[in-house]
């Protein structure tokens, strides 16, 4: 990050590496064409990079996934693995990059914000990244 731009997380993140999954859904905006074509949704594996109480940062193998971050019609849930079982919950994708590009390994990197999770899945994670501090 610039040293002239402000930090804008409220809470610390933590690197960690755990198994994601993140699906891709159709939005309540989605058109009945996105509803037809993705069906139950669009199931992709990666693993965190970072983990605060309100964000996430995802790996995830990928060919080409910027409609799906960027468009109004997807709705994201990510599925993470914790040391005492799974969690999921909704994010809201806030930036995302390209890391690696080619015949056989194709990555993004997103970062994004926490926007729905249920209150024992937050109790779950707030356990977890108690011990990372």
């Amino acid at each position: 990050m610039s040293s002239h731009l402000p930090d804008r997380r409220v809470e610390p993140r933590f690197e960690t590496k755990l198994n994601a999954k993140v699906l891709f859904k159709a939005s309540p905006q989605a058109t009945r064409f996105t509803i037809k074509s993705l069906g139950s949704g669009l199931t992709m594996v990666g693993s965190t990079n970072n983990v605060s109480e309100n964000g996430v940062g995802l790996v995830i193998s990928a060919r080409n996934i910027d409609r799906y971050l960027t468009s109004v019609e997807y709705t994201v849930v990510v599925e993470l693995t914790l040391p005492a079982g799974p969690i999921s919950f909704t994010v809201k994708p806030v930036r995302h990059e390209r890391v690696a590009a080619g015949k056989t390994d194709n990555r993004y990197f997103i970062a994004a914000n926490i926007v729905q999770i249920s209150a024992e899945a937050k109790e779950s994670l707030l356990s977890f990244l108690n011990t990372l501090r």
